[in-house]
């Protein structure tokens, strides 16, 4: 099985899971060094490019991390 990995600001992050929600693909990263550096970005796509940005609000952020707890996500 192999792990995703994204970097963002020079960090490596791990792709713990991949939410959709509203039409909008999410990722929740989990940083590779210290797993309570925790990130939700939302994917989007410009000129053919996907890129990872910041959400637009903090009921955008509780809406996606309340999707990951009922598949089953969690953290430590």
């Amino acid at each position: 099985m192999k792990i995703e990995t994204v970097e963002l600001d020079n960090k490596d992050y791990y792709v713990v899971e991949k939410v959709n929600n509203n039409n909008n693909l999410y990722y929740i990263l989990i940083n590779t060094v210290d797993n309570k550096d925790m990130l939700v970005r939302k994917v989007i796509e410009e000129n053919g490019e996907k890129y990872l940005v910041g959400l637009d609000s903090e009921l955008e952020f509780d809406e996606v991390m309340l999707l990951y707890q009922k598949k089953g996500g969690k953290r430590d």
